[in-house]
Formats: structure tokens, C-alpha cells, sequence
């Protein structure tokens, strides 16, 4: 029986935490997230990821096509990487959904900046 009441206040409290944060977030009183700065990148570094968006291979680590973390990569650098932006338009007409998708949003960040 103790056993059981313990447990059920428990719950209770892992209940009432998870209500509260979750009033924090809604009411903006949560942490406070900033974007990532722009990635700091060599020319050869880009050259390099430009190079890797031509490539349809396996990655590793459960990711199917190179393409789509080279993509996300030179959308994080930033304008820096301005020159990617040709090689990432013609990897968006992809019929891959997954690579049309990371190359959209890294064109958008380039572009936006």
C-alpha cells in the first residue's frame, strides 16, 4: 500500500512539473533562444561543400544522401557562401523530397542575408 501512495504522488508531482513548465513557455517566461551566429568557413571549406552537392552517396550515420548535410552546412555558413547558391538551385529541382527541402532552406538563409 505505501508502495502505491508513493507512486501516486509521484505522478502527481512529474505531472504538476510538466504543467508548469509548460505555462512558462506558453507565457514566454522560458528560456530565451537565440539563432546560431554564422558559421566561420575557409574558401576551401565551401569549394568543398559545393562539390559535395554534385555527389548522390551515402553519408553514414542514417543519412541516405551527402547532399542534404553539405546543403545545411552551406546554409549555416551564411553569405559567405553566396557562391553555393547556383549548385544549390539545381539541387532544389531534385526529386528527392528530403534534398529539394535542405536546399530550399539553405537558399533561403543565403539569400536572405
Amino acid at each position: 500500500m505505501l508502495s502505491t501512495i508513493s507512486n501516486a504522488k509521484v505522478f502527481r508531482v512529474a505531472g504538476f512539473a510538466t504543467l508548469l513548465v509548460a505555462m512558462l513557455l506558453v507565457t514566454g517566461c522560458g528560456p530565451k533562444y537565440k539563432a546560431a551566429p554564422p558559421q566561420v568557413a575557409t574558401p576551401e571549406d565551401i569549394k568543398q561543400l559545393i562539390g559535395q552537392l554534385a555527389k548522390k552517396q551515402k553519408a553514414g550515420f542514417g543519412i541516405d544522401d551527402i547532399r542534404i548535410p553539405a546543403a545545411k552546412r552551406l546554409g549555416d555558413i551564411g553569405p559567405q557562401a553566396k557562391e553555393a547558391i547556383p549548385a544549390l538551385e539545381k539541387m532544389a529541382k531534385d526529386k528527392d523530397p528530403a534534398a529539394k527541402q535542405a536546399a530550399e532552406e539553405a537558399l533561403a538563409k543565403l539569400k536572405a542575408a
